[in-house]
Parts: structure tokens; C-alpha cells; sequence
């Protein structure tokens, strides 16, 4: 299991982890420094990847999940 819980894991959680900032802008490259992002940071990443389909493609977000789950 890696160092991330998807479930309870938070957007706030991510962007303070460099190698988890850096899986967040390679498939939604400058999506963390938008103002919007801080409506966000309180919610658990399963949700935002959720949310996340209406954007990305589903490859996309299915390999953000992957690649965070791994770390």
C-alpha cells in the first residue's frame, strides 16, 4: 500500500507533496496553481477524480490514481 488513502487523502494533502504534485501536473499540467484549486482542498482525492472525468479523459484519471496510489 502506498503513502496516500484515495478515500481520505486530501487535495491540501497533495499539493504539499512534491512527488505528488508533480503526477497532478503531468496530466493536468498548471491545474494546482489556479486560484480555484483552493475550493478543493479540503476534498478527498477519490471525489475529485470523480469530479475530475467531466474535464480529463478517463485514461487520465485512472492513471493519476494509479500513479498516486503508488507512491
Amino acid at each position: 500500500m502506498g503513502k496516500y488513502d484515495l478515500h481520505t487523502a486530501t487535495i491540501g494533502d497533495l499539493l504539499q507533496d512534491p512527488d505528488a504534485l508533480a503526477v497532478i501536473d503531468q496530466y493536468a499540467p498548471g491545474l494546482a496553481a489556479t486560484p480555484a484549486v483552493t475550493m478543493f482542498r479540503g476534498m478527498n482525492l477519490e471525489s475529485a477524480l470523480g469530479m475530475a472525468g467531466g474535464f480529463l479523459p478517463a485514461d487520465k484519471v485512472e492513471a493519476i490514481r494509479l500513479q498516486i496510489e503508488s507512491l
